[in-house]
């Protein structure tokens, strides 16, 4: 099965729902997909925020997995403690050793 990687770094502000979408409709072909939010798209896994957390919910329950990058999530004063249940945190070592060895196809939002 192929795995799509998509790294989304807007905020649901400024249309970072692209990746959930994507991914969703990915997972019906079906695909294997993993989300790693980078920059402002690491909003989408904080604790409490309504929006991120019905997507995070729906990533879940399609089975994508959701990764929050943690230097991303550092420079916006984001604590580990703060980031959803629903979200793993990420490394960049993480995310090029997905794009390089891990993924058939890889798509930044």
């Amino acid at each position: 099965m192929e795995h799509y990687l998509l790294v989304e770094s807007r905020s649901l502000l400024d249309g970072g729902r692209y990746a959930f979408d994507l991914g969703k409709e990915l997972r019906a072909v079906p695909r294997r997909v993993t989300i790693y939010l980078v920059q402002d798209g690491v909003y989408a896994a904080v604790r409490g925020g309504e929006a991120g957390q019905r997507l995070l919910d729906s990533a879940h329950a399609d089975g994508i997995a959701v990764l929050a990058d943690e230097a991303s999530l550092q420079r916006r004063g984001i604590a580990s403690s703060d980031v959803s249940d629903r979200a793993r945190i990420g490394t960049m070592d993480e995310l090029v050793d997905l794009v390089t060895a891990q993924v058939d196809k890889a798509i930044w939002h």
